[in-house]
């Protein structure tokens, strides 16, 4: 069943990319994972965050709402990984992506630091996911919103 909804799911995305540009396509890949993690389709729905987290976003396009939306699919991956029960693939993910995305390196780097340090703490690496999580609280909190207060918290 993951497979034809899979098929389905590129070929609209396609035909979006075609329609609207870069900016509403990278939307619709955080929807279709988004998707797919609810149906229970684990590791289509990794991919997907994986390439939502990786496409580049034109300067225009980084709005605000785009930020929050990069945010969440940062959390689903980790999400999906764990309802997976993959913490160690999770942790591995989090690290590759760091490398492959300039805007977690810059404008989400302290909500990539508090999400990595939860996912080290599922996998009983106490220490370091205590110095991940108090890298992520020297930097300063942008955007500040009920979520990354609670995320902080937690």
């Amino acid at each position: 069943m993951c497979v034809f909804r899979k098929i389905k799911a590129i070929f609209l995305l396609q035909i979006s990319i075609f329609i609207c540009g870069s900016g509403i396509a990278n939307d619709e890949l955080f929807k279709h994972a988004r998707q797919q993690q609810r149906e229970g389709c684990y590791d289509e729905a990794i991919e997907g965050y994986k390439k939502y987290l990786t496409t580049p976003i034109a300067d225009d396009d980084l709005t605000d709402s785009r930020l929050f939306i990069y945010t969440e699919a940062l959390i689903q991956l980790m999400n999906t990984y764990q309802s997976k029960g993959d913490a160690e693939g999770c942790v591995t993910a989090l690290q590759d992506l760091y490398n492959a995305s300039p805007i977690l390196q810059q404008q989400c780097l302290r909500d990539y630091y508090s999400v990595l340090g939860y996912a080290l703490s599922r996998t009983e690496r106490m220490e370091e996911a205590e110095n991940t999580m108090l890298r992520a609280m020297s930097l300063p909190l942008y955007q500040a919103t009920p979520e990354r207060y609670f995320r902080d918290y937690a």
